[in-house]
């Protein structure tokens, strides 16, 4: 029955002109991406992207001190080595998987951390300043053991650490220059993190809020 059915619809298929043809090149085109969402999906489970969130959120009223702190935040640490060991235990046959899975690992580290950042709600200058702390020394974490284990590849981000630097220190514009920020640069990030940008930089967050959406559903 199984085989009929089968039959029966790659006739119909047929009948229509191009559409299986259509339908094959749409899978193989999708294929790749479906298939990097799924890594990234795994990464974040594996770096604990939730509990990282939540700790940045656990340092509370710290984001607020206006006086300047000497040493990264303790969550810092433990991400750069996690990560790390994670790849030293990579159980995956080819080069080519291991470089693929160490990229999406490092990426999805760097937007766990760009997410935790946007969810903080009250935040002084120094506490900006923090957060490039923490940003840096995760970027050092890394460096310090690809140097100490040769087997740890190195490569280039395109939503790495200068993404999200970029992201932290669009917080120091006024109202203005910020949203000229945003229309430049909307399309790069996602739409709930430029909204914690003008929720912070904007006297009539709603309206700013709306002109956010704006530029992603007209866009």
């Amino acid at each position: 029955c199984s085989c009929l059915f089968a039959a029966g619809l790659l006739d119909a298929l047929c009948q229509r002109e191009g559409s299986l043809s259509s339908y094959s090149m749409n899978v193989v085109q999708m294929t790749p991406v479906l298939v990097n969402m799924s890594l990234r999906m795994v990464c974040a489970r594996a770096i604990k992207g939730r509990a990282i969130v939540q700790e940045i959120l656990n340092i509370g009223l710290g984001w607020g001190k206006t006086l300047l702190q000497n040493h990264s935040n303790n969550y810092v640490d433990a991400l750069s080595h996690r990560c790390c060991t994670l790849y030293q235990n990579l159980s995956l046959s080819t080069d080519g998987l291991i470089s693929k899975t160490w990229e999406n690992l490092l990426t999805v580290a760097y937007l766990t951390l760009l997410h935790g950042f946007s969810k903080v709600e009250k935040c002084s200058t120094e506490g900006r300043v923090l957060m490039c702390m923490d940003l840096a020394c995760f970027a050092e974490g890394i460096r310090e053991e690809a140097n100490g284990n040769t087997s740890i590849q190195t490569v280039k981000l395109e939503t790495g650490m200068g993404y999200v630097d970029t992201y932290i220190k669009s917080f120091y514009y006024n109202e203005k220059d910020a949203w000229e920020w945003i229309k430049h640069n909307y399309e790069n990030y996602r739409m709930n993190h430029l909204m914690a940008l003008v929720a912070s930089n904007g006297k009539d967050v709603p309206r700013l809020v709306e002109r956010v959406k704006m530029l992603y559903y007209s866009g």
